[in-house]
């Protein structure tokens, strides 16, 4: 199998050959990165409660003369061509970062895996290819190489990728923004049960509350 890259020192993860498994020198033991602290405590297998958000997400308030409020609007988006499919870090807008840009906040969110401890890394993930498929797929092609501490801050990093993408696209953020108190919920099904809905239209959906949570930021602006 052919290898696009493989920076010195990286390991990629194996794959099967008509030879055998291909094996790879192991570099020499890095230093652990710091972790960093989350902006908020959350099970991450359990859905956010939406209140620790903003309060505007809850599913009903009652009105000022003491109906019933209406049931919330859901907005869903995920696929290509249709409408809010911008939402995704699919969509084809640039993020700048630390005065380099990346093709799509996919890029830039993949990339991050690998700051500080692996630069060259993240630079072959920013610049593998416009198509968002592919950073997707090398990252988990050198998942050994990923910072110890992501998975307690991958929420906080997508938090900033996506203020960075909307901030820098002032059309997005206008967008967002006229979505009001509708809950956006990422149509990912049977493709991701933690950024999106899940199979079963109950997944844990953190896209669609990271978004919910930088639109109110901005509401108040």
């Amino acid at each position: 199998m052919y290898y696009p890259f493989i920076p010195p020192g990286a390991t990629p993860v194996p794959f099967p050959s008509p030879g055998g498994s291909r094996t790879y020198q192991q570099p020499p033991p890095q230093p652990t990165p710091t972790p960093r602290r989350r902006t908020q405590s959350m099970s991450r297998n359990q859905a956010p409660d939406p209140n620790i958000f903003t309060q505007h997400l809850r599913k009903s308030r009652p009105s000022k003369g003491g109906e019933p409020a209406k049931p919330q609007k859901t907005i869903y988006f995920y696929e290509k061509g249709k409408d809010y499919y911008n939402f995704t870090n699919f969509a084809p807008y640039t993020v700048e970062y630390e005065g380099k840009k990346y093709p799509t906040s996919e890029h830039l969110f993949q990339a991050l895996k690998f700051l500080p401890h692996r630069p060259q890394l993240a630079e072959h993930i920013r610049t593998a290819g416009d198509r968002p498929t592919i950073p997707f797929m090398e990252a988990r092609r050198f998942e050994p190489e990923v910072r110890t501490d992501w998975r307690s801050v991958n929420l906080e990093m997508m938090d900033m990728v996506l203020e960075l993408k909307f901030t820098q696209n002032p059309k997005l953020m206008s967008e967002l923004l006229k979505t009001g108190d509708a809950k956006l919920v990422e149509d990912a099904r049977d493709k991701d049960a933690f950024w999106g809905n899940g199979a079963d239209g109950k997944g844990l959906n953190h896209l669609g509350y990271a978004l919910m949570s930088l639109r109110e930021r901005y509401k108040r602006r």
